[in-house]
């Protein structure tokens, strides 16, 4: 393969991380498409059995207030969706790099629930979530200027 072939094959990137600057772009794509499914079976259709093949056994979790590991992140979210079966993500943005996913949502309890911007962000390997951020920030009633929040 010729330098030029090569790098058409490669997702443009600024990162300095030799992952990053070599994944193939399909690899990005695929893997930004196995979190958005993944992240609608899961926080949509409340289907927890999801996270058994798309989640590693060992997950490892970054200020979610959820403990390590696929189960106790299943429990978690078991309880959860038990509390607000009407709960929904709506996703709004989808930002992939490298072995990273990133997907943006608001998520709600309930359809009268103004609920909350989220930002998780995923670390994908061997076809699975390795690793899980969570950032959240309540959508207020109402804000300093004319922009949403999505």
């Amino acid at each position: 393969m010729t330098g030029s072939e090569k790098s058409a094959d490669l997702l443009p990137t600024a990162s300095t991380e030799a992952v990053v600057a070599d994944t193939p772009r399909a690899t990005v794509a695929a893997n930004a498409n196995f979190v958005k499914n993944f992240y609608d079976a899961f926080f949509n259709s409340h289907n927890t059995d999801a996270a058994k093949e798309a989640v590693s056994d060992n997950v490892i979790q970054h200020g979610s207030g959820i403990a390590n590991g696929r189960d106790a992140l299943t429990s978690h979210y078991l309880t959860e969706f038990r509390a607000h079966a009407d709960s929904t993500a709506i996703v709004t943005n989808v930002i992939a790099e490298g072995d990273l996913v990133l997907v943006y949502s608001h998520m709600q309890n309930s359809a009268d629930d103004r609920g909350n911007a989220v930002v998780h962000m995923f670390r994908v390997e061997n076809g699975q979530i390795a690793e899980m951020w969570t950032l959240s920030q309540p959508v207020p009633e109402k804000s300093a200027n004319d922009n949403t929040m999505f």
